[in-house]
């Protein structure tokens, strides 16, 4: 309905609850790929970018070769809110920015 009367925010508001809602669903897979955790985080980020009214932004920095990479389920998402409650949310200040970055790294042991 939000789509037929053009109220896109809302649109997009109800398609990000939903997503994370299905992500939420437990399907006893505890390791997910990261594409899997990113489209989660990206559907919170959307439904907090409405709350806090676009107080922050979210900045994706992602080696296309570690997406594949399996990680626990929502781990990213926990670290996401903590840093949106805890340095954006009642503050003047200018507008808060989040930067999510990850690559792959050969490590030795010696």
């Amino acid at each position: 309905m939000a789509e037929l009367q053009q109220a896109n925010n809302i649109a997009h508001l109800s398609k990000s609850l939903v997503s994370l809602l299905h992500a939420t669903m437990y399907k006893g897979q505890d390791l997910i790929p990261l594409s899997e955790e990113v489209a989660h985080v990206k559907s919170y980020v959307s439904i907090q970018k409405v709350a806090y009214i676009d107080s922050f932004d979210v900045h994706w920095a992602l080696d296309p070769a570690i997406l594949s990479c399996r990680i626990l389920r929502f781990i990213l998402q926990p670290i996401v809110e903590n840093s949106i409650l805890h340095n954006f949310v009642g503050t003047n200040s200018e507008k808060g920015q989040i930067k999510i970055s990850g690559e792959k790294r050969e490590i030795s042991f010696v």
